[in-house]
């Protein structure tokens, strides 16, 4: 049986300066083995740190459904806004990776399919500028996180995340003196389920009570290419939205929000 890893996450507010309005993450800590009794704590804001080195280290957290979920509204619908972004003042410098940033994908615990779903996610961002973003992945399952300095090894991985509510996790290493990004870790939580629309993004989702891992992975692709989470509620139709539900696909397909953003850091 391979290892488990748990993901504490601990309240902490700071304020990155970049473009828009912009948050950004802090770090879990990760431990070995049952440890959730440790990790009874939730991530309402984003907090860069330095562990010391040369390194300093991001964390987005992506929620399941938000505060308002299941409450009365007033009967209005509110309009809906495709067109905002925000970044986080990190990204790529592409110019070290002529064939693409790389990514290993770790396929323990992701439901059948899924190493397919996940080049997918990461192409629609390719899609969005002339720039080559990434380039093919490769699949290893000994391939582990950056937990305390970067590996440089960007990575797709299943692990087991506290609290509950929290979908996904990506880490940014970055180097705060250039804020260019240099190792990347999405991690999914294997305590929701997973599943994988066979139709892409489709109104009939057979998976109802499942995360679609196109949906959640594309969304976390846009923390890799350097997008911050939106969460006013008149974005939600925009990929970065920073919440999710099961049995939702809308992320797979970028809005203009979500493509001009991209843009904004590697040109159309």
């Amino acid at each position: 049986m391979k290892r488990a890893l748990l993901v504490g996450l601990v309240i902490a507010a700071l304020l990155l300066s970049s473009v828009g309005t912009v948050a950004a993450a802090g770090p879990p800590g990760f431990e070995k083995g049952n440890q959730a009794e440790q990790a009874e704590a939730a991530i309402d804001a984003h907090k860069p740190i330095t562990p010391g080195g040369q390194f300093a280290r991001l964390a987005l957290v992506h929620y399941a459904k938000p505060p308002w979920a299941g409450k009365p509204d007033n009967g209005e619908e509110e309009p809906k806004d495709y067109d905002t972004y925000a970044l986080l003042g990190v990204s790529w410098d592409m110019s070290k990776y002529p064939d693409g940033v790389p990514y290993v994908i770790d396929p323990d615990y992701a439901p059948t399919g899924s190493i397919v779903e996940i080049g997918l996610g990461y192409e629609a961002w390719d899609d969005a500028t002339s720039v080559e973003l990434f380039a093919e992945l490769t699949v290893d399952a000994t391939v582990n996180p950056s937990l305390d300095e970067p590996d440089f090894v960007n990575t797709v991985s299943w692990r087991k995340i506290v609290p509950p509510r929290v979908i996904a996790v990506t880490y940014i290493w970055y180097n705060p003196d250039t804020m260019e990004i240099v190792d990347c870790d999405v991690i999914m939580n294997t305590k929701h389920d997973w599943g994988i629309d066979p139709d892409g993004e489709g109104e009939a989702y057979i998976l109802e009570d499942t995360f679609d891992v196109r949906n959640i992975v594309t969304h976390e692709a846009g923390h890799v290419v350097g997008l911050d989470d939106l969460y006013d509620k008149t974005c939600s139709e925009l990929t970065m939205y920073g919440y999710s539900s099961e049995g939702e696909t809308k992320k797979i397909s970028l809005e203009n929000g979500d493509r001009w953003g991209c843009q904004a850091l590697y040109g159309e």
